[in-house]
């Protein structure tokens, strides 16, 4: 192996009482033979040389000839090194139209020739040899932030063999590698599948948008992450960087504590083999900041600094899929739309839910808990205001060990605001309260309840007296066990609000209450289809209800063979 001329760190002797790293520099100081040796020095060869040696940044004269031997330094040149049993092929092609760029490639770090990627074959090709290695540098500067990077475009390498990469990422837009200013280089890696066995360096400390988004993206062969020093982030930085690594296991420490919106979105995204989580020391969110970031991982416990506002989506699909076993406090008051959307989404392993207590901002808990199948007690829900539109869509769907339901105390709802809220929570018996009577769009309660088979204790009432299209539509689909409905003091004047809201009862239901004052089989299309033919149904509003008949709206109104009250 050839050193360099210039930065050679070798082992002397016996001018010092140990040895030393020491650095040869060319233009001063003289061999045996008064020059340096054709091609540089080579690694484990004896010299003997005077008048030239650095250590720790002092120049050490010698006025006489001392015996050195060479060992090699730390290459940070950026390069691959094949790690195959059979020559590699290399690939660096054009994904889309990014800018175009200048390469200078050595199979030795001392010999090179150029690529120019505005000239045919726009390609770069190269095949490396068994225990060979491929250099690469260039000065790619682009216009503004954008070097190997064009609209919703990117180079991307490619390689048919394993093959390690090194050194630091800087020298393929800075050919000296001493840029500290990241420049983008998203996606340049996503070609590389299970080929990739080792990351380059990272070092920049100023970052640019998307620089690194969705670097190693499907890198499934990457064990360890790189070092990522930057403490100020920008908009998407480290987005989805680590996305699909399979095999990645070591994560790198994350020390900003500012965010940037998207920065570490998705970053481990389906890294399974994550197990444990690097610390976050945040202290001011940024919109999606932590969306999907560890989604998928293997992480059983999660931490997160005591952050008390939030933003929009920061939190997003944030553990979702995880083996997680305890979730992290959650102590904001104040929050955005979207912050928790989908949080533990899928974590069949969380038994306790954390508190919620925010009652300022934008509430909304959407999918937050869905298919969490081993919780079993739901969180208080305290906010009475400021719930945003499908607030608590699917909030508990799919528990299917819940017992407990919150209480619901809000009296005015945006739509979709209980949307599949409790949806196949099969353990759940008794239902919250429903005190709102002020709808603000359709669909609030629909699918609510459906699929809760053990269901024996519906909410008392449904007050409201004025709906919107499919505000109770599938309410109580499929709930199997429940017998008696609530008192329902609505009329069914708007499109399909009252459609199938018993229906797939299996004939439990055997009493109906409702103060309506008028009836339209339109909107209540199904809504006792399935029920038993022996029954009570207190028609208390007046209103004309017609009895089961053939034809389409058979199921529209009151069950077959049932006994109607219009008193109690």
């Amino acid at each position: 192996m050839a050193i360099t001329q210039i930065g050679v760190k070798v082992s002397l002797s016996p001018d010092f009482d140990r040895q030393d790293d020491i650095t040869v520099l060319s233009e001063s100081g003289s061999f045996g033979d008064n020059k340096m040796p054709v091609g540089g020095l080579s690694e484990g060869t004896q010299y003997y040389a005077k008048g030239w040696f650095v250590q720790d940044g002092i120049k050490i004269e010698t006025d006489r000839y001392s015996t050195f031997t060479t060992r090699a330094t730390d290459d940070d040149r950026f390069r691959f090194e094949n790690a195959d049993t059979s020559p590699v092929f290399i690939e660096l092609s054009k994904h889309g139209s990014p800018n175009n760029i200048t390469l200078s490639y050595s199979a030795d770090g001392s010999t090179w020739s150029t690529w120019d990627s505005s000239v045919h074959p726009y390609v770069f090709e190269y095949e490396i040899p068994v225990g060979g290695s491929l250099y690469l540098k260039g000065d790619n500067w682009g216009t503004g932030n954008h070097a190997f990077i064009g609209n919703n475009a990117s180079w991307q390498f490619t390689a048919d063999g394993d093959v390690e990469c090194h050194g630091n990422i800087m020298y393929l837009v800075d050919s000296t590698g001493q840029s500290l200013t990241a420049k983008p280089f998203s996606h340049l890696f996503d070609g590389m599948a299970e080929h990739l066995l080792t990351a380059p360096e990272l070092p920049a400390t100023t970052l640019a948008t998307n620089c690194y988004s969705y670097l190693f993206n499907g890198c499934i062969s990457l064990v360890d992450a790189p070092e990522l020093p930057a403490t100020s982030l920008v908009a998407d930085c480290y987005m989805g960087i680590f996305m699909g690594c399979t095999s990645l296991v070591n994560t790198p420490e994350l020390p900003a504590t500012v965010m940037a919106q998207n920065c570490y979105a998705n970053m481990f995204y389906g890294c399974t083999s994550v197990t444990v989580q690097p610390t976050l020391v945040g202290t001011v969110l940024a919109s999606g900041c932590y969306q999907g970031m560890f989604r998928g991982t293997s992480i059983t416990r999660a931490q997160l600094p005591p952050i008390m506002n939030l933003e929009t989506s920061c939190y997003l699909y944030m553990y979702a899929d995880t083996l997680l076993n305890a979730a992290p406090a959650l102590p904001a008051t104040r929050m955005f739309g979207g912050a928790y959307t989908g949080m533990f989404k899928g974590c069949t392993r969380l038994t306790q839910a954390p508190a919620l207590p925010a009652t300022r901002g934008d509430i909304g808990y959407n999918s937050m808990f869905e298919g969490c199948t081993s919780l079993i007690h739901a969180p208080a829900l305290p906010a009475t205001t400021g719930l945003v539109q499908a607030a608590y869509e699917s909030m508990f769907e799919g528990c299917t060990s819940l017992i407990h339901a919150p209480a619901l105390p809000a009296t005015e709802l945006p739509r979709a605001a209980y949307h599949a809220m409790f949806y196949g929570c099969r353990a759940l018996s008794q239902a919250p309260a429903l005190p709102a009577t002020s709808f603000t769009g359709g669909q609030v309660y629909y699918e609510m309840f459906k699929g809760c088979t053990s269901l024996t204790v519906p909410p008392a009432t449904l007050p409201a007296t004025s709906l919107l299209g499919e505000d109770y539509a599938d309410m109580f689909y499929g709930c199997t066990s429940l017998e008696e409905s609530p008192a329902i003091y609505a009329s069914p004047t708007a499109t399909y609000c009252f459609n199938r809201m018993f229906d797939g009862n299996s004939g439990a239901l055997k009493k109906i209450t409702v103060y309506s004052d008028s009836w339209n089989v339109v909107n209540t299309s199904s809504w006792t289809r399935g029920s038993a033919g022996r029954g009570d149904f207190y028609n208390l509003g007046g209103a004309t209800i017609p009895s089961y008949s053939s034809g389409a709206y058979k199921d529209a109104g009151i069950p077959y063979g049932w006994t109607v009250h219009t008193s109690l």
